[in-house]
C-alpha cells in the first residue's frame, strides 16, 4: 500500500478593520488562481458564522512537505502576485494576522 504523504495547511486570516470585503475580493479574483499556478490544491474557503474578528479560513493541500515549501517559495517570488498584493494594499494593509497550521491526517482519519 502506498503511503500518503499529503500535507494539509489550514490558514486563518484576520483582516484589519473594514478590510474583510477587500480581502475576500482578492481571494475571489486573484489568489485562488495563483494557487493553481503554483500547484496548491484549494480544498475550501470558510467564513466564520460569528465573525466579529473579520476572519477568512481556508484549507490547502500538497502532495508532500517539499511540494508545500516549493509552492509557497515560488508564489512568494511571483512578480504578478507581488503586484497584486501591493495594489490590493494600496489603501491600507488588508491583513492583521495570519495563522498557519500545517497538518497530516491522523492514523484513524478517512483521509489516511
Amino acid at each position: 500500500m502506498k503511503k500518503n504523504n499529503r500535507i494539509y495547511e489550514l490558514r486563518i486570516y484576520t483582516s484589519n478593520p473594514g478590510k474583510l470585503a477587500a480581502l475576500i475580493s482578492r481571494f475571489n479574483v486573484y489568489t485562488q488562481y495563483m494557487f493553481v499556478r503554483h500547484r496548491m490544491k484549494l480544498e475550501g474557503f470558510w467564513i466564520p458564522v460569528e465573525n466579529e474578528e473579520q476572519k477568512i479560513v481556508y484549507l490547502l493541500s500538497f502532495p508532500d512537505q517539499s511540494s508545500r515549501e516549493a509552492s509557497w517559495k515560488e508564489m512568494s517570488a511571483d512578480p504578478e502576485w507581488l503586484s497584486i498584493k501591493e495594489e490590493s494594499n494600496c489603501h491600507g494593509e488588508l491583513l492583521k494576522t495570519i495563522q498557519v497550521l500545517p497538518m497530516v491526517p491522523a492514523d484513524f482519519s478517512p483521509l489516511k
